[in-house]
């Protein structure tokens, strides 16, 4: 399955489960298609290494809950882990995930009180 389908899986089956809390899982928007959209996308904030999606709700003491998704087998790049290490510093959580059952139960974990 692409990272595409599975992201999709994670935010469709929150959404349509906690609908008290829709709005606050959501894409971040990273992969610019061109050499010219990078660059006007870094102008616009985009931050190189951000995580998939993030989750904009505090929880057993991180501020928000990053997760970032990879096929099984793959590895974050240099980039990526430099930017999660900065948004764990900032007091956040961050995870990397290879499946949309694995994304929803730590999803789940990091919701229960």
């Amino acid at each position: 399955m692409s990272e595409f389908k599975i992201q999709a899986e994670i935010c469709t089956t929150f959404w349509n489960e906690n609908p008290q809390w829709r709005g606050a899982l959501y894409h971040i928007n990273n992969n610019a298609r061109t050499v010219i959209q990078a660059a006007q996308l870094v102008g616009a904030g985009m931050i190189k290494g951000m995580p998939d999606l993030c989750l904009a709700i505090p929880s057993k003491g991180y501020g928000a809950l990053y997760i970032e998704l990879k096929k099984p087998g793959e590895k974050a790049r240099p980039e990526q882990i430099k930017q999660h290490e900065r948004l764990i510093s900032f007091g956040n959580k961050v995870i990397l995930c290879t499946s949309a059952e694995d994304a929803l139960n730590e999803i789940k974990n990091y919701l229960l009180n």
